[in-house]
């Protein structure tokens, strides 16, 4: 069945990026795969609770190619053991991943796609964000959904069985 779901969401358009060192491609194939697999494809941003509609296989695969791909440099998983480390302090996090400096954050533009990039700086995942007055920005930063995927407990526990 996860063979199926595999060919369905065509994961390997995104491990033939990442083979290839295309960071940033692979950073815009990795949004376009979770509103996918979320149901969000058309509203373009993601809330807390649609992490919880994605399956914690489909989860641990996108992270598994990030973390293999990288030699663990890049994932999701790998930006959890950061969050968990920062004891839960966003602002501590993007400092870590290299997101946050000179007390701002980065736009999207001024990230680093490469391994010359801190430990845990991708997936950065650049989404819309609805803000108040029904304007949306594009941003890889504020969102609840990335504290709901750094929470998830079943992430790190498929990280290395790729």
């Amino acid at each position: 069945m996860q063979e199926l779901r595999l060919q369905n969401i065509k994961y390997s358009l995104l491990s033939d990026l990442l083979a290839a060192g295309k960071w940033e491609e692979a950073d815009a194939q990795t949004a376009a795969l979770l509103l996918k697999l979320a149901d969000r494809e058309s509203s373009g941003w993601l809330k807390r609770k649609d992490i919880e509609k994605i399956s914690s296989s489909d989860l641990q695969m996108l992270d598994r190619l990030w973390v293999k791909h990288s030699n663990g440099h890049f994932g999701f998983s790998t930006q959890q053991r950061i969050w968990y480390s920062c004891n839960d302090n966003y602002t501590n996090f993007g400092q870590r991943v290299g997101w946050h400096k000179d007390d701002r954050w980065l736009d999207y533009d001024g990230l680093i796609f490469s391994l010359e990039a801190p430990v845990g700086h991708l997936p950065a995942v650049k989404l819309l964000m609805p803000m108040p007055g029904g304007e949306q920005v594009f941003s890889f930063v504020l969102g609840s959904w990335r504290v709901a995927l750094l929470s998830d407990p079943f992430l790190l526990s498929g990280a290395s069985s790729m």
